[in-house]
């Protein structure tokens, strides 16, 4: 029993790792964001050299312009490669997540959205670039007749009322008990 008590920790000694834990995460974390920003610095550094202006004629300052513009396209493009990409791992990603739910066979079926797509997006999507004609389901349908339903004749509502009114008396009538 007087080893149990002397492996536990009393509070006051808790509370010092912890504030030390604590305080060593807030000095890694500052590490971490400082390597980053610096990481970031050098590499705007390395891809966008300081741009000097003076002294350039009109001829100079267009060609500098054209090719700052081409680094500009250069980059938008990148930057949707990139995006794709991303956006491809997210579909793969969440589509793993729905197998292994499945598998695991605590999956709810997500609400699916109704699409109101036409025949010729329909085969567009379907197809992709080999759609080139355009179809017209509608027309392949066959013309359909509609029979007009019989209307049925409407009976005097006097009448109903007579008819409601006589089971109502008998009905009324089994009730009572014969008194004798």
């Amino acid at each position: 029993m007087g080893e149990e008590k002397q492996k536990l920790l009393t509070r006051e000694r808790k509370q010092q790792i912890l504030t030390k834990m604590m305080k060593k995460a807030v000095a890694e974390a500052r590490v971490e964001l400082e390597a980053k920003a610096e990481a970031k610095r050098q590499y705007l550094a390395d891809k966008v050299p300081p741009i000097s202006t003076s002294g350039l004629g009109h001829d100079e300052l267009e060609e500098l312009c054209r090719r700052l513009h081409a680094q500009i396209t250069k980059a938008e493009e990148e930057k949707y490669d990139v995006e794709q990409k991303v956006e491809i791992n997210d579909k793969e990603l969440a589509d793993l997540t729905q197998r292994m739910y499945s598998l695991t066979g605590k999956f709810k079926k997500p609400q699916l959205k109704r699409v109101r797509l036409s025949a010729d997006k329909m085969l567009k999507a379907l197809l992709g670039s080999k759609h080139k004609c355009s179809m017209d389901f509608r027309g392949n349908l066959k013309a359909v007749k509609k029979e007009p339903k019989p209307i049925a004749k409407a009976e005097d509502w006097r009448e109903n009322i007579e008819k409601a009114g006589e089971r109502k008396s008998k009905f009324e009538g089994e009730g009572e008990a014969p008194a004798e």
